[in-house]
């Protein structure tokens, strides 16, 4: 379950995100921010999947896969954190 909280926190990170590139790229038609805009969208779409995947099906249940998958999404929330930082300053 730990796993579940730590993907909404990225799918939370993500929208934060999402509002600054959007902003971005409506004031500037960059197509550089157009791919951010995408990379975000992509990576907010797998989180909901994962999330889904774990509570709905179950997933990842076999014994010793708890850590794997905690480590995933903390690895991801960490660069997601760096990426916003960068991305807000």
């Amino acid at each position: 379950m730990l796993a579940v909280l730590v993907g909404a926190i990225n799918i939370a990170v993500l929208l934060l995100m999402l509002y600054v590139y959007l902003k971005s790229y409506l004031r500037l038609k960059s197509q550089f921010t157009l791919g951010l805009l995408v990379f975000v969208l992509l990576l907010i779409l797998q989180n909901t999947i994962f999330i889904i995947f774990l509570l709905i099906r179950e997933g990842f249940s076999g014994p010793g896969m708890g850590v794997p998958v905690l480590t995933i999404n903390l690895t991801q929330l960490g660069a997601l954190i760096v990426l916003l930082k960068i991305t807000w300053d």
